[in-house]
């Protein structure tokens, strides 16, 4: 009877063995599903902050663009009523340095005023005769700057009188410096000129991908 009673402890205290290993192995798995769980819904919500920060950054620079595109759009009005026409200003500072455009908004002004312009030609940084287009030195950020040189054939007063009409042409030009020679008739003219152009400005709009 004991032997019995023996065997009956010993298959009982293996089925609990089973059992706890059992239970045991069931726990670690769950352990190691919530690490994976909670890493993910970790990563989850620093992905979520990012967006939401980033959502957050756009709003207010989105506030802040229609709170100036107002005041801009008033100052615009006002603009337009009072002060000069857009093609105005373009005229006077175009949106890009173009060397052939120039040299005829030239010629036609030496037309105007009876000068021979005789060559025209594009300045680098150095004040050399640039080769190409490559050679605008910039002013500022903003508006950049593009010299050049004349040579001109005219007489005194026509020579005068192209100074003149260049310093009140609608394009903006400041002359540098002027060198002469010949007779009153005859007069050739060395003039180095600068004049400027404001690169149009870039508003595209950039994207930022988030991935988890």
């Amino acid at each position: 009877m004991a032997k019995k009673n023996s065997s009956a402890k010993q298959a009982l205290s293996k089925q609990e063995a089973s059992k706890a290993l059992k239970m045991l192995s069931f726990a670690a798995v769950a352990l190691a599903l919530g690490l994976v769980a909670v890493n993910y819904f970790a990563t989850s919500l620093n992905f979520h902050r990012q967006v939401f920060s980033k959502k957050s950054a756009v709003e207010s620079q989105l506030q802040t663009n229609a709170e100036s595109l107002t005041s801009l759009d008033q100052a615009y009005n006002a603009l337009e009523s009072s002060g000069p026409r857009p093609e105005e200003i373009f005229g006077a500072i175009p949106t890009s340095g173009d060397f052939p455009n120039t040299s005829v908004t030239l010629e036609n002004i030496a037309n105007r005023s009876g000068v021979e312009v005789r060559t025209v030609n594009l300045l680098n940084e150095t004040g050399e005769v640039a080769v190409g287009k490559n050679a605008y030195s910039e002013a500022n950020p903003i508006v950049k700057e593009m010299s050049l040189t004349l040579e001109l054939g005219g007489s005194y007063s026509s020579i005068k009188d192209f100074v003149g009409r260049l310093q009140d042409s609608r394009r903006i030009f400041k002359v540098n410096s002027i060198e002469m020679s010949g007779t009153n008739r005859t007069v050739n003219t060395l003039l180095q000129i600068t004049t400027y152009y404001a690169p149009a400005v870039d508003n595209s709009i950039e994207k930022e991908v988030f991935s988890l």
